[in-house]
């Protein structure tokens, strides 16, 4: 887990500015992502400019809400809660603990790894528990955001250190916060009110809650460096254990190989002899920034000021290095260049449209044709016909209801009728009723609705009278004048 910019130039209160990173303007946002295929799992910002009263992980959860239940379990509802409800931490333990959520790991087992700017010993507490014990936490950590209850012991191991030669290390075994700690730390500061304050003495966290295969590992390199673990193979017996020791070397998960200038080599890096935890660290942490440098060989980036736009093109580019990711866990590891990639995907994007403009193409200059009367007026294959209703007994000509208007629940008489179906039709009814796949969509439907709602109606489906056939048509010649 680490941190993901969106450069931008807009004036947006999400904007932040930071000296230390290559954007210095950007828009900020956490990310988790896959060390194996930099596939980006899940993506939250960092709520900067956040005008709303909704806190970082009641919007996690409103977008993914079936986290809702483990945050209220654990964070939001539970009284020995290592993090605080409405914190960045809880966000963060959200973010972690999705992933295991969509897709529980075979082994059970699944490793984070996080700088100094998130890791910390309440942080991966939480995370453990949201997770059912299925998600650790590996990272480096600043003092400053130990909690006290682990400070005491961290920060003799740490001075210890100072004066060590580079490759020492210590492990320092991690304590939880017991439940009445506030209680504890009030007394403590009303009973020190009360002496002078030269006999005041600092509030001491008790240490009596052992945290369960957890500890801090002190390392010695080009200055003293704190790692932090939950993923220890064994809780250690006592505060503070020293690397020549047999029970550390087990309970870090033993030892491997790194390599550093140390300022005495020409040609070849000398080798240490570190944690096993300190190599994994070195090896995995990387993966959001090496997100970020696929991204930025081949971005899809447009000079401009919209916001809108440019978050738009970051998850267009996220969605595209996730696609690719996919393709090569499908292809057993066959490894594309982004630009590669997408120029693959652009080309069967619009090779629909390629296939249709070859269609479409202008064909050579052919002979005229004299063409064919059918295809010029047109020919009807319908054996429906319209003509006039039979005349009455008066000898005027007869009227009826027409069939369609009656389907829409209107009278209205017409002197025409088709003489297949033996129904009376207005011209135009005609048209619609027999011919409705000429017709738009709406009114087709609108015609088909109708006939559906009246066919088990009695009534609606009698035949007219009135309506002759193609021998009794009169025609218009035969008249008498």
């Amino acid at each position: 887990m680490d941190e993901n910019s969106a450069r931008t130039k807009a004036r947006c209160a999400a904007v932040t500015f930071n000296a230390e990173k290559p954007d210095k303007f950007a828009i900020r946002f956490y990310c988790v992502v896959s060390t194996a295929h930099t596939y980006v799992h899940s993506m939250m910002d960092n709520r900067s400019g956040n005008k709303t009263q909704q806190t970082a992980p009641e919007a996690y959860c409103q977008l993914f809400s079936e986290l809702r239940q483990p945050y209220n379990n654990c964070i939001a509802n539970s009284s020995n809660s290592e993090v605080k409800a409405d914190s960045a931490s809880a966000g963060w333990v959200l973010q972690m603990a999705h992933q295991t959520k969509i897709y529980q790991d075979p082994n059970h087992k699944r490793v984070i790894f996080c700088d100094n700017f998130y890791t910390r010993h309440t942080l991966a507490t939480s995370l453990k528990k949201i997770t059912d014990g299925e998600a650790r936490l590996v990272g480096t950590c600043r003092f400053n955001n130990v909690d006290a209850t682990n400070r005491f012991y961290l920060k003799h191991a740490i001075e210890e250190l100072k004066n060590k030669p580079r490759g020492s290390w210590v492990l320092v075994r991690a304590y939880d916060k017991v439940d009445n700690y506030d209680a504890l730390k009030r007394q403590h500061t009303n009973q020190q009110n009360r002496l002078p304050k030269n006999q005041r003495t600092p509030f001491v966290p008790p240490m009596t809650s052992i945290a369960e295969k957890a500890g801090f590992v002190v390392l010695k390199d080009a200055k003293v460096v704190v790692f932090y673990t939950n993923d220890l193979k064994a809780t250690p017996t006592a505060p503070t254990l020293a690397m020549d020791s047999e029970e550390a070397i087990h309970a870090v998960n033993g030892t491997c190989i790194i390599r550093r200038w140390t300022g005495s080599e020409v040609m070849h890096r000398s080798s240490l002899e570190v944690p096993a935890i300190v190599g994994a660290y070195n090896s995995f942490m990387n993966a959001v920034d090496r997100m970020d440098q696929i991204r930025s060989s081949c971005p899809t980036r447009r000079r401009e000021k919209r916001v809108s736009m440019t978050l738009f093109t970051l998850i267009l580019d996220l969605s595209i290095i996730n696609a690719r990711a996919i393709y090569e866990k499908l292809n057993f590891g066959k490894q594309l260049t982004l630009t590669s990639f997408k120029q693959a995907l652009c080309e069967q994007l619009v090779q629909p449209l390629v296939r249709l403009k070859e269609t479409r193409r202008v064909t050579p200059e052919i002979r005229y044709q004299r063409p064919n009367i059918d295809d010029v007026v047109g020919s009807v294959d319908s054996t429906h016909y319209l003509m006039n209703l039979k005349r009455n007994q008066k000898g005027r000509p007869a009227d009826a209801h027409c069939y369609l208007c009656l389907l829409f629940h209107k009278k209205l008489k017409t002197r025409f009728g088709c003489v297949q179906c033996h129904k009376a039709f207005h011209p135009q009814c005609f048209t619609a009723f027999h011919f409705r796949h000429a017709l738009s969509h709406n009114k087709r439907l609108m015609i088909d609705l109708a006939i559906k709602g009246v066919e088990k109606v009695k009534g609606y489906n009698k035949q007219c009278k009135h309506v002759g056939n193609l021998m009794d048509m009169e025609y218009p010649f035969e008249r008498e004048e």
